[in-house]
């Protein structure tokens, strides 16, 4: 939902889209399901937990991403013609 109100904030010819991907709902779905496996196991809850809480995060990736490319194309374009006003190094 955040990068579908980016888009919406910054238009930039597109259509605003939701971010994440089939995997990101998966790993957001498997990361429940250790946090759900560690309350009712007791002795490896500090486990279950850590991986489900790794997994939720690693499924964020790809909606951040998504974000970071709507914002910095949308400020690209209220700069105009001229230098960006966001300059990166790195490809995303």
């Amino acid at each position: 939902l955040v990068p579908y109100l980016a888009g919406r904030l910054f238009p930039h010819g597109q259509e605003p889209q939701l971010g994440g991907t089939w995997l990101s709902l998966a790993a957001v779905q498997s990361g429940a399901l250790l946090y759900w496996l560690g309350l009712l196991l007791a002795d490896s809850q500090a486990l279950l937990h850590a991986g489900a809480f790794l997994l939720w995060a690693l499924s964020a990736l790809p909606v951040v991403i998504r974000l970071i490319r709507v914002v910095r194309s949308g400020v690209d374009a209220f700069a105009g013609e001229g230098e960006p006003l966001l300059e990166m190094n790195a490809e995303l």
